[in-house]
């Protein structure tokens, strides 16, 4: 889970599993300046998570099942 609390601008997320696949995503997220800030999680369970611009997902074409490649 995430928790936008003193961010300052939108992001997009990636949840990306222990293969390297995408098995959420979320764009748009906005920050959260209040008093109470709901967590953002993702219905399946994750092993990464990557905060990225927003616009992100959508500028590159980011879906569901999509291979990350990086090294940890």
């Amino acid at each position: 889970s995430l928790w936008m609390k003193w961010m300052y601008f939108p992001i997009d997320i990636l949840w990306i599993d222990g293969s390297k696949f995408i098995v959420a995503l979320r764009e748009e997220c906005p920050p959260c300046r209040g008093l109470y800030c709901p967590s953002i999680s993702p219905p399946e369970k994750a092993r990464y998570v990557l905060e990225i611009p927003a616009g992100t997902i959508r500028a590159h074409g980011f879906s569901l099942g999509d291979r990350v490649i990086f090294e940890v």
